[in-house]
């Protein structure tokens, strides 16, 4: 099966290129882009919802294709490769192979009452080297409708079917349909929106430790103020039931319902510098694991362009978050934590630029064995060739941890991406 899913890949990509050069394409409908990372990282690096941290090597592959075959046709085709060796946590390691792939056409475009329809395709094997029972197949097909009326309102409506097959254990085999709106309303004075949607999801069969029906339901709003010391105020807020194993990232599979709210400010001090300040709160609660908790989150971000002109563009950035981390079933997990985060770059216009992020997370625990400090730097190099149609980047990362009574630990990665555009 995977021979013949990875020769398909192959073979889905080659004869979109082909069908690309064969349209005569005007120049900039085609975009092709890559990368390629390899390195360590710790599941807090991915998401800082888990009760301890695991550490993996990992090496990933992407490839993406987007084609505007017209004004009414847009195609999107990407693979990717997956591969993960956790220091300690065996059963865990694992190979993803992933096909997406998607089309957009407009049925009838008109100022008034614009008709979009879409489709969008996904394949995944997932296959775990110590743990057979847990290997799936996953595949996903989802067409959309999307009406507008005049310029201030869109509707979007999508179905979808979704089948997870264990190849080791059928007994845990899912389907999963669901129905979703979405909507986004502008008043006449253009200065408020509004986003809200309905999702419902609902499983074929019972399963033990599984939700049967999901929601979803999410709202929120912004607004533009006319003042010089606040500039915008976004909202959302958000509740339902979710499954671990639909983001591609994670690699533990249970069902959770969760909580969120969303609040973000914008403040222009003047031309050169900028400010915002955000709070974010989320609850979880794992229908299986004992992994429920909830989060507070407040951080400030201040943005001042240095120098900014027809030739370069020289900016540095300072960032701060404060996060109170609370688990339930395991308070001795539960932490505070600063973050501290300065960046810069440098851009020659139309020929390169180069960024450096470092960054150190503080954290204080309830169980104090557990304190330590990470720290991390990032460093990105951008080039442009081919008369800036063909972009390669380079981002190497190195993150050391000090722990209070364990021995300290550093790792990195190094990224390799590109983009070419005809």
């Amino acid at each position: 099966m995977s021979f013949f899913t990875t020769l398909f890949q192959t073979f889905i990509l080659v004869f979109t290129v082909l069908i690309c050069i064969l349209s005569q394409a005007h120049a900039g409908d085609t975009v092709i882009s890559g990368f390629t990372v390899t390195g360590f990282r710790s599941t807090v690096d991915d998401y800082e919802d888990e009760d301890e941290a695991h550490d993996y090597e990992y090496t990933n592959y992407g490839l993406r294709l987007k084609h505007k075959a017209s004004d009414f046709v847009l195609y999107d085709v990407s693979s990717y490769l997956y591969n993960k060796d956790y220091s300690e946590e065996d059963d865990l390691d694992n190979k993803s192979k992933i096909l997406k792939g998607s089309v957009s056409y407009v049925l009838h475009e008109s100022e008034d009452a614009p008709i979009h329809l879409g489709i969008r395709i996904k394949y995944r094997e997932k296959r775990y080297d110590n743990e057979p029972s847990n290997d799936y197949n996953q595949f996903l097909v989802s067409p959309t409708v999307t009406f507008g009326k005049s310029s201030r309102t869109t509707l979007k409506f999508s179905t979808a079917f979704q089948n997870f097959n264990y190849l080791h254990a059928q007994e845990k085999d899912q389907i999963k349909l669901s129905a979703k709106i979405a909507g986004t309303h502008y008043p006449p004075h253009k200065r408020l929106k509004l986003v809200a949607s309905y999702k419902i999801e609902t499983q074929t069969e019972d399963h033990i430790n599984r939700e049967k029906t999901k929601h979803d339901i999410f709202g929120g709003f912004d607004y533009i103020f006319d003042h010089p010391a606040l500039d915008k105020i976004m909202a959302r807020v958000r509740w339902g039931q979710r499954d671990t194993k639909e983001d591609d990232i994670r690699d533990l599979d249970h069902d959770y319902e969760y909580r969120t709210l969303y609040i973000k400010t914008l403040h222009t001090i003047n031309r050169n510098v900028k400010t915002d300040l955000k709070y974010y709160y989320f609850r979880k609660d794992y229908v299986s694991a004992e992994l429920d908790h909830e989060s507070i989150s407040i951080s400030n971000t201040w943005r001042y362009i240095i120098q900014n002109n027809a030739a370069e563009r020289i900016t540095v950035g300072l960032k701060a978050t404060y996060k109170d981390m609370d688990y339930d079933l395991k308070p001795d997990n539960s932490y505070e934590k600063i973050c501290i985060e300065i960046r810069t770059g440098y851009q020659k216009k139309k020929d390169w630029k180069t960024a450096l992020s470092i960054k150190g997370d503080f954290y204080d625990y309830h169980d104090s064995d557990k304190d330590k400090n990470r720290y991390a730097v990032r460093m990105t190099g951008e080039k442009l060739f081919l008369h800036n149609a063909f972009t390669l980047s380079l981002t190497p990362t190195y993150r050391y941890t000090d722990y209070k009574h364990q021995d300290d630990d550093s790792h990195g990665s190094v990224k390799i991406a590109f983009s070419y555009t005809f």
